[in-house]
């Protein structure tokens, strides 16, 4: 009987290779992941402009602003008046209590108007 020449064995080598391959492929996707991660933190978008607030809303902001800053200027001047009236009033009453002939005239006291 002829002997046949015997084959190596490449259902080995065949395994071999397709796990080699299996591994690379996953460490390729592992690494990509990785790097990707890296690159972009999680949570906040690509486009920092879009932390900014809308032109509107800063529009709005610096009306809000305006009108609280004219709202103390107002009522610092009527505090300011509401002191001098105050002030005429008082020395009025202690120029009347010294020499009440030579007293100028003082308005009467008024409540301010709130506008």
């Amino acid at each position: 009987m002829a002997s046949r020449p015997t084959r190596p064995d490449n259902s080995l080598s065949l395994a071999s290779w397709l796990l080699s391959a299996a591994l690379a492929a996953l460490c390729t996707v592992g690494v990509s992941d990785a790097r990707a991660q890296s690159h972009q933190l999680r949570g906040l978008p690509d486009d920092p402009r879009a932390n900014l607030p809308s032109a509107r809303q800063q529009l709005d902001d610096n009306r809000t602003k305006q009108l609280n800053s004219f709202s103390v200027q107002r009522q610092l001047e009527q505090d300011r008046k509401r002191q001098e009236m105050q002030q005429l009033h008082d020395n009025a009453a202690r120029c009347v209590e010294t020499s009440p002939g030579s007293c100028p005239d003082v308005p009467a006291p008024s409540t301010p108007s709130v506008d």
